[in-house]
């Protein structure tokens, strides 16, 4: 089973290439190929709108007058609306015909009915999406490597909530938030493949953590996280995540965590005890994964524009081999206690731990690096040996598997 996130190969995706392609997920898309087909020129917005919604019914028969009330809701008259819809049709089935051809009209009618038909010639993202969720959840228990391939179909057709750009149309309201739903359920089964079938708990976290990009107050997808960073042995992040949690749900809806996440964060006490410090909201450092890191590094330096200096990432590594869960917790309760809130801490590598400061010039850095060093003399077995560098950012060696490092023209040094 592979872990990325990729295009397959397949008959299927071949045979979409001589189809007209509608995609209803993100922003409203056409294409006959691989060349896309611009709607901004049509003639009839209201062809368009007209267009979306059947293709939305998945082939329903959808009475009249519900189109004139969806596309005219104060029509004055009945024999105006009718004409109108009408002329809607008209330029619908115009607009469409040069690609499905002459002979082939989608839009039917009957008896005050109409609807679409889709045949062999038009290809629907939506249809594609559920379908390919289902197959994967059928065949979790007997073929996981198949069930994950349905489930990277799936969660590479939402590109985004359905007509995105559509947000105050309300027939749309229902059908976004299905199929929101069916994108996070397919996200939690494509995780939990990963982590049983291939242990691997990074993927599955990035996973995850894409989701909760998308929508931020899903419980489920913190405790999976959690569960996830937990195997891994990343305690240290499982406990800001459960921090975050908290915050969020205190935060937005007044509530405290749920019985079954304060029980996975509980599971991780028992392993070791985490600090005091650690489980209080505090006001120290965000800590997250490389990707992450990367990805606020780079939003950090376009924002700050011209630098005096090369600005530097603190790196401190331990020779001897991984931290141990009891050193990375004593090792984020002194950051904690040092860094502030607009400084990012990420387990760079199993036995290395990244610092971007939100100043990155090296005078600071430099200064920073001695308050640690100072705290750390509190406990001096329970490090042992650590190495320190003060890394140029250009300079960084990322983590195999990560995107990028920053790219140097997202900023510029000034000279003085």
């Amino acid at each position: 089973m592979n872990a990325s996130i990729s295009l397959p190969n397949s008959n299927a995706a071949q045979d979409t290439k001589e189809k007209l392609q509608i995609s209803l997920l993100g922003n409203f898309r056409m294409q006959m190929g691989d060349y896309p087909i611009s709607v901004a020129r049509w003639k009839s917005k209201k062809a368009l709108a007209l267009l979306k919604y059947l293709v939305s019914k998945h082939g329903e028969k959808v009475p009249r007058d519900v189109l004139i009330e969806l596309l005219w809701p104060e029509a004055e008259t009945d024999k105006s609306a009718f004409h109108n819809l009408h002329t809607t049709i008209y330029y619908l089935r115009r607009s469409l015909k040069p690609y499905l051809g002459e002979d082939h009209d989608c839009i039917k009618y009957s008896n005050g009915l109409y609807w679409i038909e889709l045949g062999d010639r038009i290809w629907v993202d939506i249809d594609e999406f559920v379908g390919s969720y289902r197959q994967g959840r059928e065949l979790m228990a007997t073929d996981p490597a198949a069930s994950w391939h349905h489930f990277q179909q799936a969660l590479l057709l939402y590109r985004d909530d359905f007509l995105a750009e559509d947000l105050y149309e309300d027939w749309a309201a229902a059908a976004r938030e299905y199929y929101r739903e069916r994108y996070i359920e397919t996200t939690l089964l494509a995780a939990q493949l990963l982590a049983e079938y291939k242990q691997d708990y990074t993927s599955a976290v990035r996973l995850c953590r894409d989701a909760l990009a998308r929508d931020p107050y899903r419980e489920e997808l913190y405790q999976a996280i959690l569960r996830y960073l937990i195997q891994a042995g990343r305690y240290s992040e499982a406990a800001v995540q459960y921090q975050q949690c908290a915050k969020m749900l205190h935060d937005e809806f007044g509530l405290s965590v749920s019985p079954e996440t304060k029980a996975i964060y509980n599971q991780m006490k028992q392993l070791s005890p985490v600090e005091e410090s650690l489980e209080s909201s505090g006001t120290g450092s965000f800590v997250c994964e490389p990707q992450i890191f990367n990805s606020i590094v780079e939003l950090d330096l376009r924002r700050q524009g011209e630098l005096t200096t090369s600005p530097v990432v603190i790196q401190m590594t331990r020779p001897a081999g991984a931290f141990t869960y009891d050193q990375s917790q004593f090792l984020l309760t002194v950051l904690n206690t040092v860094l502030g809130r607009g400084d990012v801490v990420c387990q760079w590598e199993s036995n290395q731990i990244a610092v971007w400061l939100e100043d990155p010039r090296e005078e600071v850095a430099r200064s920073v690096v001695q308050r640690i060093q100072q705290r750390l003399k509190a406990k001096p077995r329970m490090m042992g040996e650590l190495s320190w560098r003060l890394t140029p950012v250009t300079q960084l060696k990322w983590p195999a598997g990560n995107h990028r490092a920053p790219q140097q023209r997202a900023y510029r040094i000034r000279k003085v």
